[in-house]
């Protein structure tokens, strides 16, 4: 942990934990991009309609990187199929690792 005095209107001092702001940013990353992923997932829609809870599903899973999959990947669209791999590859461990580095600095 990191002390920081008071400041000047006289308030107490207060702790700032470098390791709660490197999980906010990975939490926020891990919430929000699936969801954006999922919402232009599901505007892709193809010739199979795919439900919007299965479109976020997919892409959770892909951004996670645990392979589990709700629907017949071979019906998806093109588009949709390289949504899933760049979330899988901004899932990866490697990418995952490289961002807290990025943080930490």
């Amino acid at each position: 942990m990191l002390w920081v005095d008071g400041d000047i209107m006289g308030r107490e001092p207060h702790y700032h934990d470098a390791l709660s702001t490197r999980a906010r940013a990975e939490k926020g990353r891990i919430t929000f991009t699936p969801l954006i992923f999922s919402g232009i997932f599901y505007a892709s829609n193809g010739e199979f309609h795919i439900d919007y809870i299965d479109c976020l599903f997919n892409c959770v899973s892909a951004m996670t990187v645990c392979g589990l999959a709700s629907v017949d990947l071979s019906s998806l669209t093109s588009f949709q199929q390289a949504l899933l791999f760049i979330q899988m590859c901004l899932g990866s461990p490697v990418v995952v690792s490289w961002t807290m580095v990025f943080i930490r600095r």
